[in-house]
């Protein structure tokens, strides 16, 4: 048998607070973990969407777009339009 085991961290909701996220990617380095994954709401929301962009985007092997992502980068809309239900 062979096992293979590998740690990831799962991250979300990050709302542009880098000063959370950077004490969470600390923690994660403290704990060795070996990937980490976003689930999204990273850019927006707070007052450091650049620095949080950078950070996950640099850190993160698995990133995935949340709603605020979609409405800062206009997709929202085509997104919405796509699962929403219209009466004629």
């Amino acid at each position: 048998y062979i096992y293979l085991v590998k740690s990831i961290a799962v991250i979300a909701d990050v709302h542009a607070n880098a000063q959370a996220l950077v004490a969470v990617l600390h923690k994660i380095d403290e704990m060795a973990i070996e990937d980490v994954f976003c689930l999204g709401d990273f850019a927006s929301g707070g007052p450091y969407p650049e620095v949080c962009y950078e950070l996950v985007t640099r850190r993160c092997s698995v990133v995935l777009a949340g709603n605020h992502e979609l409405f800062v980068t206009g997709h929202v809309w085509e997104y919405s339009d796509s699962i929403c239900m219209h009466n004629p």
